[in-house]
């Protein structure tokens, strides 16, 4: 029993470290992203949320739900979430237009804001869009 208390106490004590450095040197652009939100909002924009594999959880959590952020647009794509295949998930990833064409679909504006969730790091070799 005193063992699991060890271990989580030294979790909480990592976590703690890096919540402490995220603060440090984020805070600025936080504060830019929740800026570019209250603007986007406030002038009728959508605030779209994207995620591949299991980043996708993070634009599932932002959905609409009651009492919740109304124009909250979450870009769920199927093939590109882990229940159906891994293996063709992280192919899907690498195709080449693949941005465009799920964009095509949902169509943001420059009225608009976009949050793209990655749990791995981003992938140097992205085509601009």
């Amino acid at each position: 029993m005193a063992e699991n208390l060890i271990g989580a106490t030294r979790y909480f004590e990592k976590v703690r470290l890096i919540l402490d450095q995220v603060i440090q040197t984020q805070r600025e652009a936080i504060s830019d992203a929740a800026n570019a939100v209250v603007e986007t909002v406030n002038h009728g924009g959508a605030v779209y949320l994207f995620g591949t594999g299991h980043s996708h959880m993070m634009a599932e959590e932002g959905h609409y739900r009651a009492g919740g952020l109304a124009p909250v647009i979450p870009i769920l794509i199927s093939s590109l979430m882990l229940h159906e295949s891994a293996i063709n998930s992280g192919k899907l990833e690498h195709m080449p237009g693949l941005a465009a064409t799920i964009l095509s679909h949902y169509q943001p504006t420059a009225n608009d804001v976009m949050f793209i969730f990655s749990n791995s790091g981003g992938r140097a070799n992205c085509p601009k869009i």
